[in-house]
């Protein structure tokens, strides 16, 4: 009898005990019950708020109509801060309580209006912080990747700042092949026209009449050998340009402006003549 007096005497915070809880009739309160709530007292006064909440859980069970019971399970997850939970058993409590405790609704009402405020705030915060939890993570992401970027760059497997090396590399070597190879084929030009004008000579040439045939033969010897000059020159000029091309194209240009050549200028003419003919060369060599 005296332990049931106690589940109806007391609350777990004896200065904030509902007085409706005073009116149970502890007759009709469960023995197990009771034991629970004697536990989950024991341990409220040792700080174990969780497991005196589920002790006082499982007498709310077992007499789901004790004011005592519900106001102290409300209490306790309102220690833990389960505030949730505390405002549901506070509104629960409000059902239990009898109309005539007007004082112990009215604070219970407080109570509820200052929990519920106070999860809103919670939730806003959770909110608040979930947001910059997201933000940090896609800033670290966004970290991550430029460094792996960076990385990637260093081992040449990435892109990179600098910009594409240009082919082409125009220097002396190139203007000095490439002129040998435009003055070959314009000697080999001026030979050829002399060869082709001996020839029309030999043909035109009348034993006797034009000369004689030592003069005709050493006319034909002249045309062959020109022709042959010619021939060489402009093999000769042939492999030149290709050795100029492959200067050029097979290497890097410089990667200053400032070390690029100013372009030579070069350009070759033949001027055909009463005799044979002659070669005109006109440019500028920086």
């Amino acid at each position: 009898m005296d332990v049931a007096l106690a589940i109806v005497a007391f609350a777990i915070v004896t200065s904030t005990a509902p007085t409706g809880a005073r009116a149970q009739d502890p007759e009709h309160a469960p023995r197990e019950a009771i034991e629970l709530y004697e536990r989950g007292r024991a341990l409220y006064a040792e700080g174990r708020y969780e497991e005196a909440a589920a002790e006082l859980e499982r007498a709310l069970q077992l007499d789901p109509g004790a004011p005592v019971l519900v106001y102290n399970v409300a209490l306790v997850h309102e220690r833990l801060g389960n505030l949730d939970r505390a405002i549901e058993y506070y509104a629960r409590y409000l059902l239990v309580l009898p109309d005539d405790q007007t004082e112990e609704r009215e604070r219970t009402e407080a109570t509820l209006r200052r929990l519920r405020g106070a999860a809103a705030q919670q939730r806003r915060q959770t909110d608040a912080d979930r947001r910059q939890r997201e933000r940090e993570r896609i800033a670290a992401a966004e970290l991550a990747r430029q460094q792996a970027l960076r990385e990637r760059q260093g081992d040449g497997e990435g892109p990179s700042d600098r910009r594409p090396r240009r082919r082409g590399r125009f220097d002396v070597a190139v203007i000095a092949t490439g002129g040998a190879a435009i003055g070959l084929a314009a000697v080999g030009t001026v030979f050829g026209v002399m060869a082709m004008s001996s020839r029309s000579d030999v043909e035109d040439f009348v034993v006797g009449e034009t000369g004689t045939l030592d003069e005709r033969t050493d006319l034909a010897d002249g045309a062959s050998r020109d022709a042959l000059i010619a021939d060489v020159l402009f093999g000769a000029a042939i492999g030149a340009g290709a050795t100029a091309a492959l200067l050029y194209f097979l290497r890097d240009a410089p990667e200053d402006d400032a070390e690029r050549p100013a372009r030579a200028r070069a350009r070759a003419s033949v001027a055909p003549l009463r005799d044979g003919a002659a070669l005109v060369v006109e440019g500028s060599i920086p």
